[in-house]
């Protein structure tokens, strides 16, 4: 019994083997993703790091604490430091 195939996964392999993004069919250019461009791929672990954060209760990263910096630059420092 072989299952058909979506027309939306359909497109998203038409956009991987163009070299475009999955979910927008923007040029994925450097982002390093198999299937991402930047943004999507930056939406997509904003989206990932606040599920992980309700989930598990973590804390967001700020200076001077355990870890390394997250990969967005700023994000978890507040202006009330």
């Amino acid at each position: 019994m072989a299952e058909t195939v979506s027309r939306q996964r359909l497109w998203q392999r038409r956009q991987i083997r163009k070299g475009n993004c999955m979910v927008c069919g923007k040029p994925r250019g450097d982002s390093g993703s198999a299937q991402h461009c930047m943004i999507c791929l930056r939406k997509r672990r904003l989206h990932a790091r606040a599920w992980q954060r309700k989930r598990h209760g973590y804390k967001p990263w700020h200076p001077g604490g355990r870890g390394h910096a997250p990969l967005d630059g700023n994000e978890g420092v507040s202006d009330e430091r």
